[in-house]
């Protein structure tokens, strides 16, 4: 497997970016621009034990949490199998969130668009929702 694309949310100084991947990325830019951070970014990804400071968000803004999320692509056969309920087609999308610095991992598992307005929802307007609707679809 390879990264095909970072997304990276509010880490140091990436407010919120975004780079496609291919078999050989170069990152060029002037001294400051965030380089050396997107490779931090990937560092803190894949370190489990990673302890965030202050400094590690953006603007120290610690109310907004960290996401570094990875996309692969070529991913082998047995790793197909064994991601098979995470992946969009043959991608597989990781996020780490860091809230508060305690850091999770989510696997990003395929949706039906028609609920995307009910995932929004809290619990309880949720619940009454989705009981509306099997109502609905009940008398129909």
């Amino acid at each position: 497997m390879i990264i095909r694309r970072l997304e990276v949310k509010n880490f140091r100084s990436l407010k919120d970016i975004s780079l496609e991947c291919e078999e050989l990325t170069t990152i060029l830019g002037r001294n400051g621009c965030g380089k050396s951070t997107i490779l931090k970014a990937l560092d803190v990804f894949y370190n489990v034990g990673y302890l965030v400071t202050d400094y590690d968000y953006f603007g120290k803004e610690t109310k907004e949490p960290i996401s570094i999320q990875v996309t692969y692509g070529e991913l082998r056969e047995e790793e197909l199998k064994e991601f098979s309920s995470y992946l969009s087609g043959k991608e597989l999308c990781v996020t780490k969130i860091i809230n508060g610095g305690i850091a999770k991992y989510f696997g990003v598992s395929p949706q039906l668009p028609e609920f995307h307005d009910y995932r929004k929802l809290a619990a309880i307007p949720k619940r009454k929702a989705l009981s509306d609707l099997i109502d609905r679809k009940s008398v129909v």
